[in-house]
């Protein structure tokens, strides 16, 4: 294997690649496939106010939120990108994947948050993480996070060679309130932005909550700090290992059960369904296994063979065609981002665990584990099973000292 020094420069390849490629694959593909244009067209600036929409969306749009005009153009652009992928006309294929490529971000950007919270990282830049995913809502996950872990491999100590398991820990507190804290900031706006309108919310309601689900990464932040004022008198009765332990296991579960799911549907033909799942297990139609393949689910378009949106010369834009292209900005967005996790989870592993051969004990796991869980998920095993090795090393020298104590005692007594 190669020598520490040479798989870092290594690894920043990698990661300088994903978010150089990312940027190509997203804002140049979008630039180029008409995605871009069609949303400029219906909420750009240049647009009069009382022509702005959101194509595919309910009516009436809310295009203020915060009164600053240029926060609200801001706000108005991502949420007319959401909403094409969120009631615009899809195929099943997209409505699945989207669904897939969400926990997988989200499974990523709680990785991002506890090593923002480890002891090795407090005072640094990488510790740092509200402030990086307030950039990469604006300017991508897959061109900021690589840029993030770059500068983790260059400044943090726990990718330092053979570091102390002291830089691994995370205070019981931060692990308590940060599933609160996520949870509040990013799963129920994403709930709530999901549900549709005006079936079940109102258009106004609908909007809000893309908004806010837009600033996850500040408000997270905001109610992190506000929990652990409110918890800080609570006494924590499980230690940081357990509480650890159940944070990836959630992360596992994220990452793992919707890949399996999505990887069942798209290998089974529709003519080797059973009535039966059709008419018990909801959401699984004759349509879904009809459109989904392995292709379609996990392959994206390459960027430079993008489908084109065409039907930009009426006055309203529609939204027909345009799910899919959205589709194929996220996948190479989650896709590029969760390969630079993965790329930066190896090489933290391997200074942690030197004894490990690439070739025979590490390949094998990512092999399987990406197959299973997706890069995030294989990222999630290799970085829980490092911390698991810094847990027994940090108990090694009480187990020894414990053993010392007692020979001395009955060295003593002999």
């Amino acid at each position: 294997m190669a020598s520490p020094t040479t798989h870092r420069w290594l690894t920043i390849a990698i990661l300088a690649g994903c978010s150089a490629f990312g940027a190509y694959a997203t804002f140049g593909t979008s630039s180029q496939n008409g995605l871009f244009a069609a949303i400029s067209k219906a909420v750009g600036t240049n647009v009069k106010q009382k022509s702005k929409h959101f194509p595919g969306g309910p009516a009436p749009y809310k295009l203020t939120y915060t009164g600053v005009a240029g926060i609200d153009d801001h706000l108005v652009t991502l949420i007319s990108f959401f909403t094409i992928i969120l009631d615009g006309p899809k195929t099943q294929d997209v409505v699945w994947v989207t669904r897939y490529l969400l926990t997988q971000f989200l499974a990523g950007w709680i990785l991002i948050s506890l090593e923002g919270l480890r002891q090795g990282n407090q005072g640094r830049i990488v510790s740092w993480t509200g402030t990086l995913g307030f950039i990469f809502q604006n300017l991508t996950y897959t061109v900021s996070v690589p840029i993030y872990l770059i500068i983790h491999l260059l400044t943090s100590p726990v990718s330092s060679v053979n570091p102390s398991p002291a830089t691994f820990a995370i205070d019981t507190q931060d692990l308590f309130v940060l599933p609160l804290s996520i949870t509040g900031a990013f799963v129920v706006p994403t709930v709530m932005m999901a549900l549709p309108a005006p079936a079940m919310v109102s258009a106004a309601s609908h909007y809000s909550w893309q908004a806010a689900w837009q600033i996850f990464p500040v408000t997270q932040s905001a109610t992190h700090k506000l929990y652990k004022r409110i918890t800080a008198p609570l006494s924590f009765k499980h230690n940081f290992h357990e509480q650890l332990d159940d944070i990836y296991r959630a992360v596992a579960l994220l990452s793992f059960a919707p890949q399996t799911a999505l990887l069942a549907v798209a290998a089974t033909p529709a003519s080797l369904v059973p009535e039966l799942v059709y008419r018990y297990v909801p959401g699984l139609t004759k349509e879904v296994f009809q459109h989904l393949d392995l292709t379609k689910a996990f392959v994206p378009c390459m960027p430079w063979n993008s489908p084109v949106y065409t039907t930009l010369s009426s006055k309203v834009v529609s939204a027909k065609g345009l799910p899919e292209l959205v589709k194929l900005f996220l996948q190479w967005d989650v896709y590029l981002g969760g390969t630079a996790l993965l790329a930066w989870s190896v090489f933290v592993y391997s200074v942690a665990r030197p004894e490990k051969s690439f070739l025979s004990s590490i390949l094998p796991k990512i092999a399987v584990y990406t197959v299973l869980g997706g890069p995030v998920g294989a990222a999630t095993m290799l970085l829980w099973e490092r911390d698991s090795k810094a847990r027994q090393q940090a108990a090694q020298p009480k187990a020894i000292e414990g053993v010392s104590k007692k020979s001395s005692r009955s060295a003593g007594g002999s």
